[in-house]
């Protein structure tokens, strides 16, 4: 007669044979790639640290700049350049799984080119530093990376990760992440970034990353975005939705020099400062949209795009422009400003404004376009305001139009 195991007894049965493994800090671990087996050198040290799985005991996070004598260290043996942690065995032939890379553990490893583990859950703070080889980690289950821990693997695309209905690379279940975490990486075309909320103390998360083209962030994100977040990615045109953001940082997009769309806050949200620098001498730039929720708008913040020629307020004026904020905008092109039908009276508004001039400061070789948006039926089609009590908005190779969409080298967009 046959005795089924309980599913107690099962579970039981199954956690012996297939464990996580603890790893002591300060220990030295020898994997072998090609039995699968990794056998811990060292035995002494008192701080636990995790290699897969949860510590039986705090597992207390070590920081970013541990001391080598601090975290665990991990040697190979047989074929080092891809590394298959699928299953891996101690010396008693005890299964494991890894769910855990600990601090600095594969640091400077030049010749990994690939990392398997389907259970892996986290990479902590500088634990793949500088593997300039390293094409790829196979690990779908990732969802924690830690400062600077990709940082410098300048080969590191994450081809496992390319979504082909999406066209882009999915890092959407990555929740938790520290400073610097892919700076310098060779993520490329478009990313999606959707699982995590940008944190001031987060700096240069991207930074580097040449050859990313856009990034899509979290859906209603309430990011406060540190410093550098997107500096040096040469090729990125758009980062969105930034919609919901509560700050941003002047240094953000720095050296983003084909930034070329840009939406920032939105009608009824939170104040939104933007800050001094914020795009300044970005030519890519072309078109911009400002929420209701712009507070003020810092110095030089759009200075020297010379090229943009959509600018779209929201329902309420920012109360403040900063010194050069729009200076020299629109020389290249036709600037066309979109300003709701519910504030017909903003150019005056704003012409009236003490810092008129340090938002507008367009010189005679400008060319510039005032919408003011009546309701359809107001004004007729085509109606050109140029009458003499118009006249201020006509110096300066200004022209202001009333009502629907008027041809004058490119299209206006009203509602």
């Amino acid at each position: 007669m046959k005795t089924l195991l309980s599913a107690k007894t099962l579970i039981a049965a199954i956690a012996a044979f297939l464990s996580v493994l603890t790893v002591q800090a300060g220990n030295a671990w020898l994997y072998d790639n090609s039995a699968k087996t990794l056998t811990e050198q060292v035995t002494d040290g008192s701080m636990p640290w995790v290699i897969g799985g949860i510590s039986i005991m705090s597992g207390t996070a070590l920081a970013a700049n541990a001391a080598s004598g601090t975290y665990a260290t991990l040697t190979t043996t047989g074929d080092s350049t891809e590394l298959d942690f699928t299953t891996i065995t101690n010396a008693s032939g005890t299964a494991f799984t890894l769910a855990r890379l600990g601090a600095h553990i594969l640091r400077l490893r030049q010749t990994i080119t690939k990392i398997i583990a389907p259970e892996l859950t986290e990479v902590s703070n500088y634990g793949c530093h500088t593997c300039t080889a390293l094409v790829d980690i196979v690990a779908p289950g990732l969802v924690k990376v830690g400062g600077f821990t990709f940082n410098g693997c300048s080969s590191l695309s994450f081809p496992s990760r390319w979504d082909a209905e999406r066209q882009c690379t999915d890092l959407d279940n990555i929740t938790i992440i520290g400073k610097e975490a892919f700076r310098g990486a060779a993520l490329a075309d478009k990313v999606s970034f959707k699982g995590y909320t940008m944190e001031s103390s987060v700096n240069g998360v991207f930074q580097g990353c040449a050859a990313i083209t856009e990034i899509e962030l979290k859906p209603e994100g309430e990011h406060n975005f540190g410093a550098y977040t997107f500096s040096g990615c040469l090729s990125l045109t758009n980062v969105y939705p930034l919609t919901h953001v509560l700050s941003l940082n002047g240094n953000m997009f720095n050296g983003c020099s084909a930034l070329a769309k840009l939406e920032l806050g939105r009608d009824g949200g939170t104040g939104l400062s933007i800050p001094d620098s914020l795009c300044d001498g970005r030519p890519g730039l072309k078109e911009l949209t400002l929420g209701g929720n712009i507070t003020d708008i810092g110095a030089k913040a759009f200075r020297d795009c010379s090229n943009l020629d959509f600018l779209k307020w929201g329902d309420t004026k920012p109360t403040s422009f900063g010194t050069d904020c729009f200076k020299t905008v629109g020389t290249s092109t036709i600037l066309r400003q979109y300003f709701p039908a519910q504030n017909t009276m903003w150019v005056a508004e704003i012409e009236a404004d003490s810092n008129y001039t340090r938002w507008k400061d367009l010189d005679d070789t400008t060319k510039a376009m005032y919408t003011d948006a009546y309701p359809d039926g107001e004004r007729p089609d085509g109606y050109c305001s140029d009458s003499a009590s118009n006249d201020s908005y006509l110096r300066k190779g200004f022209v202001f139009f009333y009502g629907r969409p008027q041809t004058f080298g490119t299209t206006l967009f009203v509602e």
